[in-house]
This record gives C-alpha cells, structure tokens and sequence, in this order.
C-alpha cells in the first residue's frame, strides 16, 4: 500500500484543466446562491473567474464572493481561484 501511496503523490499537485474549474464554479455558484450559469460565460484567467454575465447577477454573486471562493478552494484541494471578476 505504501508503493500506492509514493507512487499518487506525484500527482497531488497536478492543477486540474480550466474546464474543470468552469463546471464546479457553476455548481458551487448555484449552490450557493441559486443562480444557474454556463461555462461558456466564465472564463478562468490568472487564478480569478471572470463572469460574462448581467451587472444584477455579478453583484448577487459578489455579495457571496468569500463563500465561493472557499468551497473551490476546498473542492479543487488548492487555492487556484483568488478572486471573481
């Protein structure tokens, strides 16, 4: 067991593909505030998600910023996101 355990570590800090990201802001965003997005209308750039949306639905997801910011922290195990746009 301990050869498993050597050989997954390599991989712990492997950073997952954008795409990835993408989807679990759009279920932890609508967890958290009940808004539904796509993944077209994020993009991730320099560890921020950037939001294509309405003005009304960035300041209702911005009121809940820290939470998000969190839960992905804690769901991708590292803090890739800092920050929403």
């Amino acid at each position: 067991m301990e050869k498993v355990d050597l050989f997954l570590e390599k991989f712990k800090d492997i950073s997952p593909p954008d795409e990835s990201v993408k989807k679990e802001a759009v279920s932890i965003i609508h967890d958290v505030t009940g808004i539904e997005l796509d993944t077209k209308q994020i993009t991730v750039d320099r560890n921020q998600l950037r939001l294509e949306i309405s003005p009304t639905l960035k300041s209702r997801i911005y009121m809940n910023k820290e939470s998000i910011i969190e839960r992905l922290s804690n769901t991708l195990h590292e803090e890739k996101i800092s920050d929403i746009q």
